[in-house]
């Protein structure tokens, strides 16, 4: 049982992670129809930023805000000066030039910090174990998990209750539509880059936290990207459920199933789930179905 409920909280843990950089992918794609492969570099990205500027000794609130601003920035011009002029090209040019970002990121992250991985010079939040029954669960993770979900909830209430959130649902529907109806289509799309730089950023944080700052995190983003397809492009409670399938699969199959299957059972089992459902469910689980009439 104990060893049940240390699974659950760290695939709970996961998931909360890949909900947050999910979210980022969906927001760009509904917004824009292009598939953003430099998500997982933006959450790089924004982790080693927190840590140069904790490295300089500034107070860990005032450090964060400006971590998670720079973030903000830093994703909003990407899409000004490398996405925006490519409006009314084909979808393969937009997908490819965020390929190309993905690798530019990389490239500078490695020269600005090289390859070694990094920690956090000041805990960002207390650390120590919380005792639950038997168990003890890391402080850092249960903060973590419990800032994910709040900002999770948060994200879903901006985006059915307020005016920007409700727009850049129209802007999904149809662009020409949204312009129609006055809204800023431009502004739209730097926000939606804006707001994945910053679920960027604090999955960046919270990763920095537990694992370490590595340019090797990029492959979160790629369990993201997975947990994007489970649970539909377009769908922000797909995204949420989807990532936390993934976390706990992982977590689960990893724990139960190692012994029997191998060592890589956590890592590949999530996948394996992906192929079974899509193959059933092409459009994923909440995925719009699409219909053409002839």
């Amino acid at each position: 049982m104990n060893t049940f409920i240390i699974l659950f909280v760290s695939g709970l843990f996961s998931g909360s992670i890949y909900c947050l950089i999910a979210i980022g992918f969906v927001v760009v794609y509904k917004s824009t129809k292009v598939l953003n492969f430099s998500q997982g570099m933006l959450v790089v990205l924004g982790a080693y930023v927190l840590w140069a500027i904790l490295s300089i000794g500034m107070a860990v609130w005032l450090a964060v805000i400006i971590a998670f601003l720079l973030t903000m920035a830093i994703g909003m011009t990407l899409e000004r000066v490398c996405m925006r002029p490519l409006v009314g090209q084909q979808i393969l040019a937009s997908v490819m030039v965020t390929l190309a970002l993905m690798g530019g990121l990389r490239g500078l992250i490695l020269l600005l910090w090289g390859p070694q991985g990094k920690k956090f010079p000041v805990d960002i939040v207390p650390r120590g174990v919380w005792i639950l029954g038997m168990v003890g669960l890391p402080k850092e993770k249960i903060v973590a998990l419990l800032a994910s979900l709040s900002l999770i909830i948060i994200l879903y209430f901006f985006f059915r209750y307020t005016r920007t959130g409700l727009g850049m649902k129209v802007a999904s529907e149809d662009h020409f539509i949204g312009q129609i109806v006055g809204l800023r289509i431009d502004r739209i799309f730097s926000y939606s880059w804006g707001i994945a730089g910053l679920v960027a950023a604090i999955g960046g944080m919270f990763l920095g936290m537990i694992i370490s700052i590595r340019p090797e995190l990029e492959e979160i983003g790629l369990k993201a990207l997975a947990a994007m397809l489970l649970g539909g492009l377009e769908s922000i409670p797909g995204a949420i459920i989807g990532g936390l399938i993934i976390g706990f699969a992982e977590a689960l199959s990893g724990g139960y199933l190692t012994a029997i299957l191998g060592s890589s059972t956590g890592e590949v089992f999530p996948y394996i789930l992906i192929i079974v459902v899509l193959l059933i469910r092409p459009y994923g689980l909440f995925g719009w179905k699409k219909i053409e009439r002839v």
